[in-house]
């Protein structure tokens, strides 16, 4: 059955709609004790890689690649200390529920460093 990787996705990888369609995507890794993980998600609008590692410093760096028609993804991370996107710092602001949250407004390839 699907429910293994159902779940691999969902709490995993922690990829989920935001809007109807995956018109928004949320991104939410939950590491547990993996070292890494990475997958790919389906949508109506073409299919979301996510890949993720732990590095030796307690920091995550999140590669994704999210395909055009998705207007906004949302990176959710516990509190980070700081956040880069593509190599550059970037602002994490907090969202509507009070949790830490990165969005970016481009489809594409992105890395995301949290530390």
């Amino acid at each position: 059955g699907s429910g293994p990787a159902a779940w691999l996705i969902r709490e995993v990888l922690g990829v989920k709609p935001r809007r109807p369609g995956f018109a928004e995507v949320a991104i939410e890794p939950h590491c547990g004790d993996l070292a890494w993980a990475r997958g790919t998600v389906p949508t109506p609008m073409g299919t979301v890689s996510v890949a993720w590692s732990k590095d030796s410093g307690g920091g995550l760096r999140l590669e994704t690649d999210v395909p055009e028609g998705i207007g906004e993804t949302r990176i959710y991370a516990n509190c980070p200390r700081s956040v880069r996107l593509d190599g550059i710092c970037a602002d994490a602001s907090t969202d509507e529920d009070g949790r830490r949250v990165l969005k970016i407004q481009s489809a594409g390839k992105h890395v995301i460093d949290l530390c």
